[in-house]
């Protein structure tokens, strides 16, 4: 409304203007309108000049509050870079470097200070080349951060932890019904849980040192002082630790004697339920409430009481018995001088050292429970399952050997009086001073006459095996560890190694070993448990019927029973399509059993490019080994990787087809495999150096050697004799590093009947296997890396439909998937998958993603249909 009286008015006085400045033009006799002109000219200059005046000064204002504020931002810039430095000179205070950019800092600030256009310029330069070095320099101390970092943590803690929990455990499965054992097991459990909480505290230790390593790179000077604030309270943290599972492992080896004095303690408790002992039990139950875990050190004093009260309730029981005289004429002595030595001879087995070369801290004998959690299946009869360890009862059990002991000695003394007379004959000084049964053979020992020459007992050897009406007779001259030779003579009668026997075994149930297998019994009667992780490769060799294939069983089912499908993968190269066939199928297969010499060439390349992915793996998370790795993997929240063991049965096959290939891969995966977790099982029956390569020999230690045919077979297996000498059927000569000469083991037996139902029930189990997913394309020949499908679509299969219907409903296929919803074991799922992909129904393999669906649900019935 104003504005519309505003031009009303303008429009009224302008006419008016116009003619006033004409009547003053006429009346100072001035050309018409040059008043009027030169006012409106005036009026208009006057506003140009003060338009550009406003637009002049605010140019001005504007470049003085843009150099104020790139000023403001060259000061924050400065003093953020003054906050770095600072941080820096906290973590680094005698660095000449920090303290120097620090002085050009602050008189950069001084300058600022009032500032102008030559300061500023001078000082925006210096910034960035402050923040690149500074940067540079925050990145070095960054990667030495990171060395500090990898040393954090507590030098085998997780051994130590394991052993420990396995030494507690198997003190704990012994059961006591008094009072004071049951308290004393308490303590134990006690022990376990404080145990299990310094792991958890270790576990959340290691995973913040292992995020924050990851962020190194991307830290700032303040970031890297909080970093390492942090890393030198983890090392506080750690070294606490450490004193802590020091004090637990003091009580844990205080503790295990007590189960030796328990058990004494029941026996005469059992057997003397005098009131003696029932106070006896009552004083210590109350001591051990009082010092709570301060009793475990006070064994010797209970022992000594026990061993008062035990000789007072005996001596009471004896004024209570009549005893009988019994007439020594009565007592019919039949040894005479010399039978009496061979009377007093050892004729069980000795404490042997060898396990200490395989694995230390192992836990003593005892009879496994019949309680314990594998021996029991709560799973349904048929149908899917989740992945789980095998059941001992899927195993056949084993027989008890019954042999007379009369017999036996009877046997012994017959045996001795043959060496005796032998070494008479052959004019040997040297007599028989103990005898050790095994189970195949029978060792007798023989200490030779001061100045007798060792060489001279081990040419008798096929002399011995004559007189003795046996096959053969191996001479070890000396035993390792004793000043005897011994005679290893077969057993008329061998004793039978069940290989259910062997696992149930306490030895392998609580093995510390990484990857522990079944080795079997030396003849000093220990189940003998190797490592697999330290051989950390194996050669198994041995002629037809000597046992080798029943040795690669036993190890791949000691495996089976150690490790889920997500902790160790097995790749089975098998030649002879025989040996390896009936574990086709089982979850733990990287891929069906290879059967096709041409093919195993190029896998085995493939294991060999996923070894160096491995390390690339590893590299970068700053891991030296798997379990270095898996344990950052954790703390990052990354998928893990298992352990892989490679088993080729028959190696000559191989050499025949592809020598330069095979030699090449398996000399690669011998020499870096190990840190990676990946192992290596060569078998085979014809042990000649054109097989054996030297190259071959040298990188793979560990060897198995079975009955051969001669010397210098044995020779090519072990690089020594011995092995010609054996009887067969599972007995063997064992090495591996760390034993100083190859040992005598008769190895256990699997039969064929235990494999198939052990891998049945392996076959049934289902998982997301997240590992095939990713990385089984690295495992498979060239020829099928573009598709799995073999060409052969088993129409007959029912769950074939099912599975095709539901991959198009879900728009998404995977082999986990069918097991999971399908209910059916991984081989089953992994063949439905490749008869969809046949049909045209599911696209390739694409590493870790789902297969692509080709089809939509109406196209069903047609390829169906085509197909039939």
């Amino acid at each position: 409304m104003r504005l519309k009286i505003g031009l009303i008015a303008y429009a009224l006085i302008f006419p008016a203007f116009l003619l006033l400045s004409a009547a003053f033009d006429v009346f100072l006799d001035y050309p018409l309108g040059s008043i009027s002109r030169n006012i409106l000219q005036s009026i208009v200059s006057f506003f140009a000049k003060s338009w550009r005046g406003f637009w002049a000064f605010r140019k001005r204002m504007k470049e003085r509050a843009e150099f104020a504020a790139d000023v403001a931002i060259a000061r924050k810039e400065l003093k953020k870079l003054d906050e770095e430095l600072d941080a820096l000179q906290m973590l680094f205070p005698s660095n000449v470097e920090v303290k120097a950019w620090q002085k050009d800092i602050a008189r950069s600030l001084k300058k600022l200070r009032p500032a102008d256009i030559d300061s500023l310029t001078e000082a925006e330069i210096n910034i960035k080349s402050w923040k690149k070095a500074i940067k540079e320099f925050t990145k070095g101390r960054a990667e030495e951060l990171k060395y500090q970092f990898a040393n954090e943590g507590i030098d085998n803690f997780s051994q130590a932890v394991k052993e420990t929990r396995l030494e507690l455990k198997a003190a704990n499965e012994l059961n006591n019904s008094l009072q004071s054992g049951k308290s004393i097991l308490s303590i134990r459990e006690e022990l376990l849980i404080e145990l299990n909480r310094l792991n958890d505290r270790y576990g959340l230790l290691t995973r913040q040192r292992d995020k924050s390593s990851m962020k190194l790179k991307k830290m700032s000077a303040k970031e890297l002082l909080k970093a390492s604030e942090n890393h030198n309270q983890r090392l506080v943290d750690f070294e606490d630790l450490a004193l802590k599972l020091n004090g637990l492992r003091q009580n844990v080896v205080a503790a295990i004697p007590w189960t030796d004095f328990l058990d004494k303690f029941e026996r005469l408790y059992k057997e003397f339920p005098a009131e003696a002992l029932k106070d006896l039990d009552e004083r210590l139950y109350k001591e051990i409430k009082e010092k709570n875990k301060a009793i475990l050190f006070d064994l010797e004093h209970w022992q000594k009481t026990l061993d008062n009260t035990e000789i007072t309730v005996r001596e009471a029981r004896a004024g209570d018995v009549s005893l009988t005289d019994w007439d020594n004429d009565e007592i019919n002595d039949d040894w005479d001088s010399e039978n009496q030595i061979h009377q007093e001879m050892q004729t069980y087995p000795e404490e042997s050292s060898l396990n200490q070369a395989i694995s230390e801290n192992e836990p003593d004998e005892f009879e496994p429970e019949n309680q314990d959690v594998q021996n029991q299946d709560t799973n349904p009869k048929y149908g899917a399952i989740d992945i789980q360890l095998p059941s001992y009862d899927l195993l056949d059990a084993g027989k008890a050997n019954k042999l007379d002991p009369n017999q036996l000695a009877l046997e012994v003394q017959e045996r001795v009086k043959i060496i005796d007379e032998t070494l008479a004959d052959f004019k040997l000084q040297g007599r028989v001073v103990a005898s050790i049964r095994g189970p195949s053979v029978t060792r007798f020992e023989v200490e030779p006459a001061p100045g007798e020459k060792i060489s001279r007992f081990a040419n008798l050897a096929d002399d011995l095996a004559m007189r003795m009406k046996v096959g053969t007779l191996r001479i070890e001259a000396p035993i390792m560890g004793k000043s005897v030779i011994g005679l290893e003579v077969p057993n008329a009668n061998r004793d039978l190694v069940q290989f259910r026997a062997a696992v149930e075994a306490k030895e392998f149930r609580f093995s510390s070993n990484r990857m522990p297998i079944v080795v079997g019994k030396t003849i000093d009667d220990e189940m003998l448990i190797g490592d697999l992780a330290k051989m950390p490769h194996l050669l198994i060799a041995g002629s037809t019927g000597s046992g080798k294939s029943v040795a690669v069983n036993t190890l791949i089912s000691s495996l089976l029973y150690g490790f889920l499908p997500t902790e160790l993968r097995f790749l089975m190269i098998d030649p002879k399509m025989v040996e390896l066939t009936p574990f086709d199928g089982i979850p733990h297969l990287l891929r069906p059993v290879v059967t096709n010499p041409n093919d195993a060439a190029s896998i085995l390349l493939g294991a060999v490019a996923h070894m160096e992915r491995r390390y690339q793996m590893m590299r970068k998370v700053g891991a030296k080994n798997l379990d270095q790795y898996n344990e950052k993997a954790r703390n990052l929240d990354m998928p893990e990787l298992p352990l892989i063991v490679i088993v080729i049965d028959e190696l000559a096959d191989l050499m025949i087809t592809s020598p330069k290939e095979v030699e090449g891969a398996i000399m690669r995966l011998a020499q870096m495999a190990r840190a990676t977790g990946m192992h290596l099982v060569l078998a085979t029956q014809r042990p000649s150096v054109d097989i054996l390569t030297s190259l071959i020999k040298v990188n793979v230690p560990a060897r198995m050697a079975f009955a051969v045919s001669s010397s210098f077979d044995s020779r090519t297996i072990l690089g020594a004799v011995g092995a010609e000498r054996l009887i067969g059927n599972g007995d063997m000569l064992f090495y591996q590093p760390g034993l100083v000469k190859p040992v005598r083991v008769q190895g256990p037996y699997i039969s064929e009947n235990e494999i198939p139902k052990l891998c049945d029930f392996l076959r049934r189990q289902y998982f997301e296997d997240e590992f095939i997913e990713a990385y089984g394309s690295d495992f498979d020949p060239p020829a099928l890396h573009e598709s799995s499908a073999t060409g052969f679509v088993d129409l007959a299969d029912p769950k074939l439909r099912d599975a095709a219907e539901m991959v198009v409903r879900e728009g998404q296929a995977s082999v986990s998937r069918f097991q999971r919803r399908l209910s059916v074991g991984h081989a089953r799922a992994g063949k439905l998958m490749d008869s969809l992909e046949d049909l045209g129904i599911v696209g390739p393999h694409v590493g870790s993603k789902s297969r692509e669906v080709l089809v939509l649900a109406d196209d069903l019935d047609e390829i169906f249909a085509r197909s039939e």
